[in-house]
């Protein structure tokens, strides 16, 4: 084997060692249900932060704010498409409860962007809302989840490839729940037609920060792959020694 060859040899297995130990992502980490229980950890203290922003923060059950809490900041747009904003203002609904509510006269809601504050290092492993309709017919609904590594997880990819029923006469209560360790960094909800009036019971659970990234098995095969290749070439090397 010549210098040269030696030296993209090498580096080839370095690549893939480096590449082999860079974090993955799974497919099918975030499911999705339309009903849950209540957990311990709620959101609350609202706080108005643009016509078309509210911030929470999360807080536990006995109304305390736990230090490095959580910041969820919420958008109301008619659609992604245009990301034509919608007024929404934080308000108290009874109870201790903090809801958000749709006060623009002119439109209506059909996509929500809920994002963590500090992502990836701050996530959760469940994300639980209950939606409210403006509509006098149902529509139809899905939600798109991002996690601490960027993958992301589509609703209708667990539901036989459809969305949901917006049901405009009940509550529309869903899930995000993660699974292996992944946090939800962003929560996106598509509502077609555009008919979200209300959002409460915000509910939220095994909040975590700065998370470790681990390996998944396919890149600690890649990871393996390299160091093979570069032992390979160092009995190559001495066996040439040898002779």
């Amino acid at each position: 084997m010549t210098r040269r060859n030696a030296s993209r040899y090498v580096l080839w297995s370095a690549a893939l060692m480096i590449l082999g130990l860079m974090p993955g992502t799974s497919r099918a980490n975030v499911s999705f249900t339309l009903d849950s229980e209540h957990f311990d950890t709620l959101l609350g203290n609202f706080r108005q932060e643009g016509s078309n922003t509210i911030v929470a923060l999360t807080m536990n059950k006995d109304g305390d704010i736990p230090k490095g809490s959580d910041a969820l900041f919420i958008n109301a747009y008619v659609s992604k498409a245009s990301l034509t904003p919608v007024a929404i203002s934080a308000q108290d609904s009874g109870g201790g409860q903090a809801q958000v509510a749709d006060t623009d006269a002119t439109r209506a809601i059909g996509y929500l962007d809920l994002t963590v504050a500090d992502p990836p290092y701050e996530g959760f492993s469940v994300l639980q809302l209950n939606a409210f309709s403006g509509a006098t017919i149902d529509g139809s609904y899905y939600l798109i989840a991002t996690d601490q590594f960027g993958g992301t997880f589509d609703s209708r990819d667990s539901n036989g490839g459809k969305s949901y029923v917006f049901d405009a006469d009940g509550e529309n209560r869903v899930t995000a729940t993660t699974t292996d360790g992944q946090l939800i960094t962003r929560l996106e909800i598509f509502v077609d037609p555009a008919s979200v009036d209300i959002l409460k019971q915000f509910r939220i659970d095994g909040q975590q920060s700065n998370p470790t990234p681990v390996p998944e098995p396919a890149s600690l095969a890649t990871a393996g792959m390299g160091l093979l290749m570069g032992l390979g070439y160092a009995w190559r090397r001495r066996k040439q020694t040898v002779a």
